[in-house]
């Protein structure tokens, strides 16, 4: 994808975004309600095998999807995902229909 600029991947967690912070240049910026950056934050555990998607944002319509599809696009279909807390009105439960539906942990 081409407007993630700043990727950040640590034990459990991968961080991707179009902006990094000022003061922290190794850390991709994922806030939710950012107003310029495009980014995402996944905690994933290999022993439960799920993807949990903890942050996502983008102020420009589409690029939303556009990740969320990159991340099922390379993991393993018996891995399961996960949204802990779901303050997107709809976004995720679009995103259940379009992948892997019924596999969700809400």
């Amino acid at each position: 994808m081409d407007f993630i600029n700043y990727i950040r991947i640590c034990d459990e967690t991968l961080a991707a975004s179009s902006e990094n912070y000022p003061n922290r240049p190794k850390v991709p910026i994922t806030n939710m309600n950012h107003e310029t950056a495009i980014g995402i934050q996944i905690i994933y555990s290999t022993e439960y095998k799920t993807i949990n998607f903890f942050n996502i944002n983008s102020p420009q319509k589409g690029f939303g999807g556009k990740m969320t599809e990159a991340v099922f696009e390379d993991f393993s279909k018996d891995w399961q995902p996960a949204v802990a807390m779901d303050w997107s009105n709809g976004f995720w439960d679009k995103m259940k229909e379009k992948h892997r539906k019924g596999e969700w942990i809400m």
